[in-house]
């Protein structure tokens, strides 16, 4: 299957440079100035793709190599005495960026509505009906985890049970803007 850990690795090696040129920057600019830089420039970098290799299925290595990345572009921002003692979790608290498994459940959020509200591409919108459930209790479609996939837990479809049960009620026929508001408050909210 495929784990990225070679993608991973060479974002890695591209992302120490940011981190470094941060650090080398911080004495001329506020942390909230260098933090904005951290999200433009090297976030916009790590981020690149993650549609396609991000996800919740990571093997554990590969979703601490991550964290570690996106800690380490934020450490620069920051002198050592604010995060010596804190969290990898903490230090994207403290400055309001989202972890790695953030942005996927939010990217994740946005291409579930953009493939079932336009219906493209076909061949996943057909394996979403195929796999959503509709609970008439709440009202909620939500989407199950299929096993009959020759991908198993790598397809689409099937990362999707985690994404559908946060979703706001109704995510399907609330405007777009709307929509992207309220998941971006549920899934990038550290």
């Amino acid at each position: 299957g495929l784990t990225w850990t070679d993608h991973i690795s060479t974002m890695s090696k591209k992302l120490k440079g940011v981190s470094f040129g941060l650090s080398r920057l911080r004495k001329y600019f506020q942390t909230d100035e260098l933090i904005t830089i951290a999200k433009s420039i090297g976030f916009g970098k790590f981020y690149y793709g993650a549609p396609v290799w991000l996800s919740r299925d990571l093997h554990s290595s590969n979703k601490r190599k991550l964290l570690r990345i996106s800690t380490s572009l934020l450490r620069s921002c920051l002198s050592p005495s604010d995060w010596s003692y804190i969290s990898f979790v903490d230090i994207h608290t403290i400055t309001n960026c989202a972890t790695p498994l953030m942005m996927s459940d939010f990217i994740q959020a946005t291409t579930l509505r953009k493939i079932y509200c336009t219906k493209k591409p076909e061949f996943l919108y057909n394996k979403l009906l195929g796999n959503r459930r509709h609970n008439q209790r709440t009202g909620i479609l939500y989407f199950g985890n299929g096993g009959n996939s020759r991908w198993g837990l790598a397809c689409f479809s099937n990362r999707l049970l985690h994404v559908s049960r946060n979703l706001p009620p109704s995510w399907n026929v609330i405007s777009e803007f709307l929509f992207r508001t309220r998941v971006r408050k549920k899934f990038l909210q550290p």
